[in-house]
């Protein structure tokens, strides 16, 4: 999943190429004062998060409670295609910045609800010289690992789901735990995580689980309780609602676009954090597309026609390092 390192980001960044293909996605210039669309850009409106705690209790396991979770994997796909789609969801441009032949486009919004007005949701996009189902199959095997976030120490499937497997190749209910940094408490989420095979779409969006209730929230003190301990008493729970799309645009060539909100809970302001992510966003496109290029390269076992294609980076075990995940990388 995508997650937000502790940094803020740098401010510089390349003017937007007008001829690219993107430009016709982008809100304003970014410099400036802003432009009319800019100034009217809508809230967004996050898709609802799953209760599995309330929907045990009300249905228990069953074809009712497979039937909810496979009606809520739908609406968050709905969800996804209309928040990952710049001409559905509008969003104000923020920068484009182009390294290692690779252009990362960065715009934002604000978010229904959020009493922070400087706390956006944002969405990065850049076009890879690969095929999509490739690229995505190499997103998938390597979403759980230090190459997405170095700073996961934990991973663990609380519930598999039954997806039903039509179009959804898995789906589960995983708890994550990061260490930011030295002598501060822990940072953690309880994501639904599950891939749709037909939009490309993998979903990550927090949600509450019995197996890991919500701890009570860090007093100051309590910051320092997490220095040698990887299993604190007290952790930020984290929000988070995650969107990695990529659109094939021919036999050689797709768009990957990420749309992301997260709330640290006042670990850094607000205005810090969007920051944060916007850095966030742009490492991990770039260091993706060098890992996704040297899978080219090096003629590893990934894609569509591989027998693990689009299988569950969970099982057996969750695996960090990048190599167990793809051998040869």
């Amino acid at each position: 999943m995508g997650r937000v390192p502790q940094e803020p980001a740098s401010d510089t960044a390349q003017e937007l190429n007008k001829n690219s293909p993107m430009a016709v996605t982008q809100a304003g210039d970014g410099e400036g004062e802003p432009s009319q669309s800019q100034r009217s850009i809508s809230a967004v409106t996050l898709p609802n998060a799953l209760d599995f705690i309330k929907l045990k209790e009300s249905c228990g396991a069953g074809q009712e409670y497979d039937a909810t979770c496979r009606q809520h994997m739908m609406d968050m796909v709905q969800a996804g295609l209309r928040l990952t789609d710049a001409g559905l969801t509008p969003m104000e441009h923020v920068s484009c910045k182009t390294d290692s032949n690779i252009t990362i486009q960065v715009e934002k919004a604000p978010v229904d609800g959020v009493p922070y007005p400087d706390l956006d949701c944002v969405r990065h996009i850049a076009e890879f010289d690969i095929d999509a189902k490739t690229v995505f199959d190499v997103y998938v095997r390597l979403n759980y690992t230090d190459a997405i976030d170095a700073y996961t120490y934990l991973v663990e499937m609380l519930e598999e789901i039954n997806c039903g497997k039509e179009r959804f190749s898995w789906a589960h209910v995983a708890y994550t735990a990061d260490k930011i940094m030295p002598f501060f408490a822990h940072r953690d989420f309880v994501t639904f995580d599950f891939v749709d095979t037909e939009n490309l779409m993998l979903v990550s969006r927090s949600c509450s689980h019995p197996d890991r209730p919500q701890t009570k929230t860090p007093e100051f003190y309590h910051c320092f309780t997490g220095m040698f301990s990887k299993d604190p008493s007290r952790t930020i729970r984290s929000p988070l609602c995650y969107f990695m799309r990529v659109i094939p645009l021919g036999e050689n060539k797709c768009r990957v676009v990420q749309f992301q909100y997260s709330d640290l809970g006042g670990v850094i302001p607000p205005g810090e954090q969007t920051k944060a992510v916007v850095k966030f966003g742009l490492d991990n496109l770039h260091r993706f597309n060098r890992l996704v290029q040297q899978t080219q390269i090096k003629v590893l076992g990934v894609g569509p026609h591989t027998t693990d294609y689009l299988s569950n980076p969970l099982v057996p075990k969750w695996r960090q390092p990048v190599d167990e995940m793809i051998p040869g990388l």
